[in-house]
């Protein structure tokens, strides 16, 4: 594991929402709860989700239970963390959402914050 290659970005379990990624295609998301991200920086066997990246852009519902970080790595040498953007949009909906959606929606209100420092 390359650390110059890589950023972390944590999520802590609180309102349902969406969270948009915009990064260049050559980048990769990984979304992990908190004992496979402990495993995943020890180099051990770990399980994650892998949002795709469309067009420069990966999109998926924010998780609300648990300790969750997000893994933005670059698939050459090259990285640079001021090429990544992550948008957090709350849901119109206050009901409880799952990991994955088939249909999501994306509502107005947002936040935009600026990729997590590099470990």
């Amino acid at each position: 594991m390359i650390e110059s290659t890589q950023i972390f970005h944590k999520i802590r379990g609180s309102y349902p929402g969406f969270i948009g990624i915009e990064l260049p295609t050559d980048y990769e998301v990984l979304l992990m709860d908190e004992d496979n991200f402990n495993a995943y920086r020890k180099g051990e066997s770990y399980q994650a989700l892998y949002p795709q990246v469309k067009h420069q852009y990966c999109h998926f519902e924010k998780p609300v239970d648990g300790s969750w970080t997000i893994v933005v790595k670059a698939n050459s040498d090259y990285f640079d963390a001021r090429r990544i953007n992550i948008i957090y949009k709350s849901a119109e909906n206050p009901q409880r959402l799952s990991t994955t959606s088939s249909n999501p929606i994306w509502p107005t209100a947002s936040t935009t914050h600026p990729a997590a420092s590099m470990p």
